[in-house]
């Protein structure tokens, strides 16, 4: 009979009340070890002349280990080794045996699947023993989390957009679902972490998106509403939805009053969530006009943090023209904000905090008009949500007063003190350009009836490529009207509109900053009503240029075009 060396001469078992279970070994030759049981799974008792290992990892019963786990044992010097990894404790079905394994550990590079449990065993090479069986149970993945760092950019091709996300390796793949209108979400996509982009789609139409990371586990829940144009024009509207305050009427989705607006406008628009800006997906400086959505945050969830305020001052410091609208924002800046916060809303939003409300007084005034004699003049009195058209209560509409030479533009209808919008166009602190910023104390999306809306960032834009003070309209009756062309700037074609109030002689012609005309776009009688021209001016050299409008000879309208290569 072989010679066992860890034999048992003697085992006692020593159960002592209140103390740990003590096994007592005594060993052939003279010495002993004692063992504490409730520390050990197994031990082995080992016949020296058998060629066998111990198991060592993953240990007997582990959990949460990966898919392609590595195996671990003892090391016996100059030996080789056999393993043998199945599905069951019988060993019946066998998904790897690899042999002549000539060190301790094995990478199993068979992706295994999530939430299974394997047994698996190791012998010397040409022995015909092995250890017992150890198993192990692999990680069950949690569902990917909400993703709240994104952005939306038009594709190259024109027919598409690319989806930019910050992830984390939980996730394999996205989940797109795209609308027509933001409401019905009926189309899928899907896109991967390298290649996250969505194609196929009809050119120069807006599409509404949310997007879910995927992993095994499943699909998780789906984003933030944003919003993107497939076109390959590269003058889009960036917007940014900053709306993230868990109220009762948020609804996540109120992108769609800005991107109808612009739609409208027939213009095109990309979209990115505030943390995508904080996080460096996307760089306000890379666009022209910004559109800052920033519902009800308040002090709740901070209407701009620190990390957005650098970003909106490097910004407008560098000739940004920017649109912000949203309430409590003075409320949260300047009344209860640090003193870094109240040297924002100053030297950059250009406004300062006056009332919480009108008048100080919540949920009674909703209706604003426009004051002085700028671009906004013609916009009239409109009114803002109450809580039964659509959106949200406006209860807290901010009251701002200007800050150095800022203008106001509207106030609310009822409230002799202070502006419900204000306006600047100049050098911010430490800026190199000149900037634009037009801020409302009341959210966009929360206008209506929707033409209000989109006059009112029709405006913007026209505030925003031409100034406050385009040209006197006062002359010019007011049956005939030379809309701005749009886009502007503008690379190789533009679109312009005018408008007749009767039929009449209609001539349009370009003229550049010399006074020669360039180009004659129209000279026939046209009906009374809107119409449309496109100034397509690929072969003409970059530089300002002037759209002039003549009814039965005489001048009637002049808008400044820019034209950039």
């Amino acid at each position: 009979m072989k010679k066992i060396i860890y034999i048992c001469a003697i085992l006692i078992l020593t159960l002592t009340a209140g103390r740990a279970q003590l096994m007592t070994v005594h060993l052939q030759d003279g010495c002993t070890d004692t063992l504490q049981l409730d520390s050990i799974r197994s031990f082995y008792v080992v016949d020296s002349s058998a060629n066998i290992v111990r198991l060592q990892s993953p240990r007997n019963g582990e959990r949460d280990v990966p898919v392609h786990p590595l195996l671990q044992w003892q090391h016996v010097p100059g030996k080789n080794y056999e393993v043998l990894l199945c599905g069951d404790a019988g060993f019946t079905d066998t998904l790897v045996h690899a042999a002549d394994i000539d060190t301790n550990t094995f990478r199993v590079s068979r992706e295994l699947e999530i939430a299974t449990r394997y047994y698996w065993k190791v012998r010397i090479a040409d022995t015909g023993i092995w250890t017992a069986p150890w198993y192990f149970t692999t990680y069950r993945p949690s569902l990917p989390e909400k993703p709240v760092s994104l952005a939306l950019f038009s594709g190259e091709d024109g027919q598409g957009f690319r989806l930019n996300v910050r992830h984390t390796a939980q996730i394999d793949s996205f989940c797109v679902v795209l609308s027509p209108d933001g409401r019905v979400f009926s189309d899928t996509a899907y896109a991967d972490t390298m290649d996250m982009s969505v194609g196929g789609l009809q050119a120069d139409s807006t599409y509404y998106v949310k997007v879910a990371g995927m992993n095994a586990a499943g699909k998780g829940p789906f984003s933030e509403v944003l919003a993107v144009t497939a076109t390959a024009d590269a003058a889009s509207v960036m917007l940014i939805n900053a709306f993230d305050r868990p109220t009762a009427g948020n609804s996540y989705d109120f992108i769609r009053q800005h991107a109808e607006a612009l739609k409208a406008l027939d213009r095109p628009l990309i979209s990115a969530s505030n943390e995508a800006v904080t996080d460096g997906i996307v760089s306000l400086c890379d666009h022209e006009n910004v559109i800052y959505i920033l519902g009800e945050e308040s002090t709740a969830d901070e209407t701009f943090s620190d990390a957005e305020q650098d970003s909106v001052k490097t910004y407008l410091r560098q000739g940004g023209r920017m649109f912000v609208s949203g309430a409590e924002i003075a409320w949260d800046l300047d009344h209860r904000g640090s003193t870094s916060d109240k040297a924002f809303c100053h030297d950059f939003l250009r406004m300062r905090y006056l009332q919480d409300a009108p008048n100080n007084s919540s949920g009674t005034y909703y209706n604003v008009e426009t004051i002085g004699d700028t671009i906004f003049s013609g916009l009239g009195s409109f009114s803002f949500d109450n809580g039964s058209h659509g959106t949200y209560n406006v209860r807290y509409p901010d009251v701002f007063g200007i800050s150095g030479d800022s203008r106001g533009f509207l106030r609310y209808r009822g409230c002799s003190t202070g502006f419900a919008g204000v306006v600047y166009e100049g050098m911010f602190p430490g800026g190199s350009e000149s900037g634009k910023i037009m801020i409302t104390g009341f959210p966009l999306e929360t206008v209506y009836p929707a033409e209000k809306r989109q006059a009112l960032m029709e405006k913007f834009l026209q505030f925003a490529e031409q100034g406050l003070d385009v040209y006197d309209e006062a002359h010019i009756p007011a049956i005939y009207r030379l809309e701005q062309n749009y886009p502007n700037p503008f690379n190789a074609d533009t679109r312009i509109r005018y408008t007749l109030g009767d039929a009449a002689m209609t001539e349009i012609s370009i003229i550049n900053v010399n006074g020669r005309t360039v180009q004659e776009l129209l000279r026939e009688r046209q009906t009374a009503g809107s119409h449309e021209i496109r100034w397509k001016a690929q072969n003409r050299p970059a530089g300002i240029y002037f759209c002039i409008l003549k009814i039965d000879g005489k001048v009637t309208g002049v808008r400044k075009l820019i034209l950039l290569k």
